[in-house]
């Protein structure tokens, strides 16, 4: 909970940027402060505010409501939250004033006390179920599986909305059909770049495996379970990509369900055929063949991070061309738009996810050396991203920033932990009857 704070108080604070301002000028400033008329662009951040005080006014409610209270002692602990979400918001408004070029405006405290007043009704009405859920999870087996399924889906579901600059007027929507956003099939390029736009088709194929899998692991063995699957991911692609319409930064392509649909059997049928085999077989071919797969991964770490589609320069141009700044975690999210942030923290979080998988996978015969095999693989992981990063500075249209090393970090050890709890939640083969 008090990293989530930390979250709350350094987003909204970055880029540090001081602002020259004296006490009472800002508590003037901040007195006075404006409510603005707010367009399609500004509307993803007003809701991003409203996102961000979700999550911690939930933890709150559950930090302070584990034991059992009185009906009062329950509406005091809610106003008590309440009270400590607005206060936040409050003084993180009011230190803004002081960091350029943030706003400070009405509208930002009024989607923050919406956040916090939704994160403390979903708690009254669904805390329990979250409990049960959390419960379930850390249980494993069966029951682990189906609420992993359960999650899995509604995050697809709300990443579909991201970031929720919905569309509200006729004008807007007519404007989104006549833009460059919506194709039948495929759309040229998205965001200007060829790269962006095959690794965006890659991760979509890559979201649905799981979903495949862990519908596989929920139905068990069947003969039209392929079929089911691919059709389920299909139809769960198409309403993603119909609710994409009233997004106002949402893309919409038609190829999109044909993508869901592969990435879905591609799971159901690994699931499926490890459940047959065994996962030991699995096991074994990766402890024989998983050098070879080591110089075809660098490969495409380098290819994606774009070594081989731009010139290179010299040595002291590169060196001139460094920038502090990209030490500053986060910096560069500042400056870009909601989507190509969180798309960029997903790419580089999925490219590095696979060090992770792989460390868990090696020691799996070897549970004593869990520890050590996970240390080594943050220590791999993290070098391997400082080296891609700074190659960066050798491209001539690119930067490093060195963000990407603490994404590489979170998704490395979270891999580790997902891979780990896959394995001990994974159905043996013969455990479930067929049909």
């Amino acid at each position: 909970m008090l990293g989530y704070l930390f979250f709350i108080v350094y987003g909204s604070l970055i880029p540090f940027e001081l602002r020259d301002y004296s006490l009472p000028g800002a508590i003037d400033a901040f007195k006075n402060i404006r409510y603005l008329q707010l367009g399609v662009a500004s509307r993803a951040d007003w809701v991003a505010n409203i996102l961000l005080y979700i999550p911690f006014a939930l933890m709150l409610m559950a930090w302070i409501d584990r034991t059992p209270h009185t009906r009062l002692g329950h509406i005091f602990n809610i106003l008590l939250v309440a009270t400590v979400c607005i206060t936040v918001a409050i003084t993180v408004e009011f230190t803004q004033l002081f960091f350029a070029p943030r706003t400070v405006s009405l509208n930002d405290l009024i989607a923050e006390t919406i956040g916090s007043v939704v994160g403390i009704f979903i708690w009254q009405v669904f805390g329990q179920k979250l409990k049960e859920w959390s419960f379930s999870i850390n249980l494993g087996g069966r029951r682990g599986i189906d609420s992993a399924f359960a999650g899995y889906f509604v995050l697809l579901l709300v990443f579909s909305f991201f970031p929720f600059d919905l569309l509200i007027s006729l004008d807007e929507f007519s404007s989104k059909l006549q833009g460059n956003l919506v194709a039948l099939f495929w759309i040229d390029q998205v965001e200007g770049s060829a790269v962006r736009s095959y690794a965006s088709r890659i991760g979509l194929l890559l979201f649905f495996i799981p979903f495949g899998a862990l519908l596989s692991m929920s139905w068990g063995l069947s003969r039209q379970g392929l079929k089911r699957a691919m059709v389920t991911g299909a139809l769960l692609a198409l309403l993603i990509e119909c609710l994409q319409l009233f997004i106002a930064s949402g893309v919409t392509e038609g190829g999109s369900v044909m993508l869901a649909a592969i990435g879905s059997g591609i799971g159901y049928g690994v699931a499926q055929w490890l459940r047959l085999r065994g996962m030991e077989l699995l096991l074994g071919w990766f402890s024989r063949l998983w050098l070879l797969l080591v110089p075809g991964y660098i490969f495409l770490l380098m290819f994606f991070n774009g070594w081989f589609s731009h010139a290179w320069v010299s040595l002291p141009e590169a060196i001139s061309s460094f920038d502090y700044q990209g030490l500053i975690p986060f910096y560069y999210h500042y400056f870009s738009t909601e989507v190509s942030a969180v798309r960029s923290l997903i790419f580089n979080a999925a490219t590095y996810a696979p060090v992770g998988v792989g460390a868990l996978l090696l020691c799996s015969n070897a549970p004593h050396q869990r520890v050590l095999f996970r240390r080594l693989a943050l220590t791999v992981g993290s070098l391997l991203a400082v080296f891609m990063e700074t190659g960066k500075l050798f491209i001539s249209t690119k930067h490093p920033d060195y963000t990407n090393v603490l994404i590489a970090v979170v998704s490395i050890r979270i891999a580790f932990e997902l891979s780990d709890w896959l394995l001990k939640s994974f159905p043996q083969s013969g455990s479930v009857p067929r049909g």
